[in-house]
């Protein structure tokens, strides 16, 4: 879900923008940003 995303983006990243480079960091795990799961395991990219 890409509100997920977004929220992890935000708390994580320092805003929503970076929610595409977490999805780009978890390829090919997340295809889709709609559709990640209760429990999946993420990284998250340092961002500079």
């Amino acid at each position: 879900m890409v509100a997920a995303l977004w929220g992890i983006a935000v708390s994580q990243m320092g805003g929503g923008a970076y929610y595409h480079a977490l999805a780009a960091a978890n390829q090919p795990a997340v295809t889709d940003p709609d559709s990640i799961s209760v429990g999946q395991v993420l990284r998250v990219p340092y961002r500079d």
